[in-house]
């Protein structure tokens, strides 16, 4: 119960986030373009997003999904807390927190 509970929530996370990134206005695009990243970076974050979210939901395919979903949200709360965002950092805490059950289920 609690794992899928943790797999809903981070599959939920995933998509959310991918179709905020693909149809993100141009503010947040002019954003991530001053902040040096490269002209298509929201669509490579959200087409591994979807691709991870994808993972996870086949069970055959779940530890790389796992180590999709981790590898990102480390990176996430790095920069951010390398870029002073201390209360930015709670949702990828949330989703390393979501990940444990996850990852431990048989």
């Amino acid at each position: 119960m609690i794992v899928a509970m943790a797999l809903s929530f981070i599959v939920l996370m995933l998509v959310a986030s991918a179709v905020f990134l693909l149809t993100a206005p141009a503010s947040i695009n002019r954003a991530s373009n001053e902040l040096g990243r490269p002209r298509g970076f929201l669509r490579a974050v959200a087409t591994i997003e979807l691709l991870a979210a994808l993972f996870l939901v086949i069970p055959q395919t779940r530890i790389w999904g796992i180590g999709i979903v981790a590898t990102m949200a480390v990176a996430r709360v790095v920069i951010l807390f390398a870029s002073n965002r201390s209360l930015s950092v709670v949702p990828g805490l949330m989703v390393l927190g979501a990940l444990v059950p996850v990852a431990l289920a048989r």
